[in-house]
């Protein structure tokens, strides 16, 4: 069984328990496609990469763990190299910025309504956040952890025929986050506060106007959830 951390077990927990294939992009190494396959959460991996360095170490990893027959490697950027399998039930994305993955999503619109998507920002959430709404996608799941100093935060979520709608609460800090309101959460805002109100400082030291109205927001809307 391969070893993996515990930002990829959280992917992979994640994936639906009924899950028959999933579809890794940016897969790297291909540890996560591997340990989903080795423990039983799915039958079938396409594991993709825009670069052919990444995925000849994918080969390899695949190849020393006697996989090839069901974890297949594609080459290309975001959605493209998979847009056509109908078979596809689940979507990864991860290790990459909210805005890159917005844009990556973009080519959902070609795929099937009924797949889940999950997601691993390690910047921009609220941008994200506010894509899959304007494009009537319900967020179903929500996690944040620390590894080793590091904040990751996950979403889930999937297409829905009515409107989505989330308040400026939710885009910011997660409807699902900011009611479970763990202790990573809270390490988390308190820092986003602090470096908001030392923005805010700053401009009033400079003479600026006293600050912009995202920014009041912002800090409101953090310290409410505190």
């Amino acid at each position: 069984m391969i070893n993996i951390d515990l930002r990829l077990k959280t992917l992979a927990n994640f994936v639906p328990a009924q899950s028959d294939c999933v579809a890794d992009i940016g897969t790297d190494h291909a540890y996560l496609p591997i340990y989903l396959i080795q423990s039983g959460r799915t039958h079938y991996v396409f594991a993709t990469d825009i670069k052919e360095g990444p995925l000849f170490n994918a080969k390899n990893d695949i190849a020393k763990f006697g996989l090839k027959k069901q974890i297949e490697t594609r080459l290309g950027p975001g959605l493209v190299p998979i847009v056509d399998e109908s078979s596809i039930d689940t979507v990864i994305i991860s290790g990459m910025g909210g805005k890159l993955i917005a844009q990556i999503m973009e080519d959902s619109s070609k795929m099937s309504n009924q797949i889940t998507y999950i997601f691993e920002p390690n910047s921009s959430e609220p941008l994200l956040r506010r894509w899959l709404m304007a494009n009537n996608f319900l967020i179903t799941n929500e996690k944040i952890i620390e590894v080793q100093d590091r904040i990751y935060e996950f979403i889930a979520a999937n297409h829905q025929s009515k409107t989505v709608s989330y308040s400026e609460e939710d885009l910011l800090l997660g409807p699902i986050l900011r009611k479970e309101k763990n202790a990573v959460f809270t390490k988390k805002w308190l820092k986003e506060l602090n470096k908001r109100e030392l923005v805010k400082a700053n401009r009033q030291k400079s003479n600026q106007l006293i600050s912009s109205k995202d920014l009041d927001q912002e800090i409101k809307i953090i310290k409410d959830n505190l």
